[in-house]
């Protein structure tokens, strides 16, 4: 006999050894290419009560992902089978109504048959072991409120062949198979519980986890989707916007694939435009030397426009490689200092890989940027980094090395750059996440003199606060401290900077006509110097209107 003739009758094997408990089934893996409509056939007698239509329905909702488009069976995975009653609830069917007796049978009671007391015990074996597979899943529920997701998830696994199938049982194994890293049962899981309960927005949000750490992010926002058309409570879509936002982390952008083009205008005020000091004197070696107007700090209005265009797509049709790739063009106009205007060019190529939980991603970027008309500097870099999604959390690890030259007035400040970054972002709680990188690296200097080489370390933490669907709230935090390794030439001392920098920012969406968003910004940088000539303050506010086509 073939392959599927072996598996044909370890079926009906299996269902006929069983029958008389009634109790879910978990059978060998099928065949990959069987039609479910074979299968169905095959276990009809486990389900007298249900059409093939509804079988094959059954198959499908208990068995997520396991048949493909055309109802075949991807092989690979076992199958299972929920109990006559689970069945049922799986399918919206209220159980069928119990006989009412004629009085003459009320009268008269039947005389035992052999069948009748089979059923009897049948009966007896069945609520026999829901009864202890419901107190072993209140174990394993005690278990996981104790914070001993482990043993949880293990007490709960042990009982998927008694309760698997039952919504309450199904998302409660979810969950702990979320907590514990098992994705893949996870996802199984969930799906079974959304399959009965499609309104359940819980069960789909800790779907769409199981589906960003198992790297289907497609999955993931198909949840997200689903829920957000169910229009959500705040508290609800507040959870989706982070979710949102942890895609946005994965896969560079939460416009999905393909070409979009973005456009903003910008107004504000700027303290310090040339990031200069405010002292009218400083001393330059033991003189004390008057500086220029344009040497000094200068309060100006700001304004200007960035565009940004963006190309994301899938390569070979997987869900595994992605390509994504930025230009963009930026201009600042300074009313009040007109010769720190500047323009700028951006661009960006690069792949990400999804492994599972693991995210790796490789780049190349450059900048050009002009200053008052004239060329100022450029730079090129190459990143690398490799991510894991663990739960609701995601640790990086990113490493960049670049060179940034400038015009030949001021080649002396040319230097190479590498830098290694180590960070981590999570959700502590459903409308926030909190991210923290600690970073390290040096800029060493081109010309052998030059006092520009320096050594910098640092930390930057960011939070997203999603107050509505439509409002989000962000704050930035940042210091860098460098040390510079060559003297200038005028100082008595080394330079050694610590700069800190703190910004807070709100975003308004969907609420403005022609698909326009309005987000506004505020940021103060305090940069402390040993030399005072690089010692300043500096505040700005910006307001931007922007529209995504």
């Amino acid at each position: 006999m073939n392959q599927h003739v072996y598996w044909l009758v370890g079926i009906i094997v299996a269902l006929a050894s069983h029958a008389a408990t009634a109790a879910p089934k978990v059978i060998d893996p099928v065949p990959a290419g069987t039609s479910i409509v074979r299968v169905a056939e095959q276990v009809a007698q486990h389900y007298p009560d249900l059409t093939q239509a509804q079988i094959t329905d059954l198959l499908r909702g208990a068995n997520p992902g396991q048949f493909d488009a055309s109802d075949r069976a991807q092989g690979g995975s076992a199958l299972l089978l929920p109990r006559a009653d689970v069945a049922r609830q799986l399918l919206g069917i209220a159980p069928p109504p119990a006989p009412t007796p004629t009085p003459a049978a009320q009268d008269v009671a039947p005389a035992p048959q052999p069948a009748d007391r089979g059923s009897d015990t049948a009966a007896v074996v069945i609520q026999a072991n829901e009864t202890e597979a419901r107190a072993a899943m209140a174990d394993a529920l005690r278990a996981a409120s104790e914070g001993r997701q482990q043993a949880a998830y293990d007490g709960l696994l042990a009982q998927v062949g008694n309760l698997g199938g039952d919504p309450d049982f199904d998302y409660a194994f979810g969950l702990a198979a979320l907590e514990t890293g098992n994705y893949s049962q996870a996802a199984l899981a969930l799906q079974r519980v959304v399959f009965v309960r499609p309104q359940f927005a819980g069960a789909r949000l800790d779907l769409a986890r199981a589906h960003l750490a198992l790297g289907d992010i497609a999955a993931a926002r198909k949840e997200l989707d689903a829920v957000d058309a169910a229009e959500p409570s705040p508290r609800v879509a507040a959870v989706v916007a982070v979710l949102r936002e942890q895609i946005d982390n994965a896969l560079v952008a939460d416009s999905g694939l393909g070409l979009s083009l973005r456009v903003s205008l910008l107004a504000g005020y700027d303290s310090n435009a040339n990031a200069a000091t405010d002292d009218n004197v400083v001393l330059i070696g033991q003189q004390p030397i008057a500086l220029s107007p344009n040497s000094r700090a200068i309060e100006t209005p700001v304004a200007g426009a960035d565009a940004n265009l963006r190309y994301v797509r899938r390569l070979g049709g997987s869900e595994t490689v992605t390509l994504f790739s930025n230009l963009g063009a930026s201009h600042r106009t300074y009313s009040d200092a007109e010769f720190v205007d500047s323009t700028s060019l951006f661009g960006q190529v690069g792949q990400l890989y999804n492994w599972g939980s693991w995210i790796g991603s490789v780049g190349v970027s450059g900048n050009y940027t002009v200053l008052n008309d004239r060329f100022n500097n450029r730079g090129v870099r190459t990143d690398l980094g490799i991510g894991r999604l663990v739960g609701a959390a995601r640790i990086d690890l990113g490493l960049r090395v670049g060179l940034q030259r400038y015009n030949d007035d001021l080649a002396i400040q040319d230097v190479n750059q590498l830098l290694g970054t180590l960070g981590t972002s999570w959700s502590p709680a459903g409308n926030w996440l909190l991210g923290l990188t600690v970073l390290g690296g040096t800029d060493s200097e081109r010309q052998a003199g030059s006092p520009y080489g320096r050594d910098i370390v640092g930390a930057r933490g960011n939070a997203v606060w999603n107050m509505t669907r439509d409002l989000r709230g962000t704050l930035g935090v940042s210091y860098l401290a460098s040390d510079y390794s060559g003297r200038f030439s005028f100082a008595t001392r080394d330079r050694e900077d610590d700069q800190t920098s703190v910004s807070l920012g709100l975003r308004l969406r969907n609420r403005l006509p022609w698909g326009l968003d309005l987000s506004g910004n505020l940021r103060h940088i305090d940069n402390q110097s040993t030399l005072t000539l690089f010692d300043y303050d500096r505040a700005s506010v910006n307001l931007m209107l922007g529209r995504e086509f």
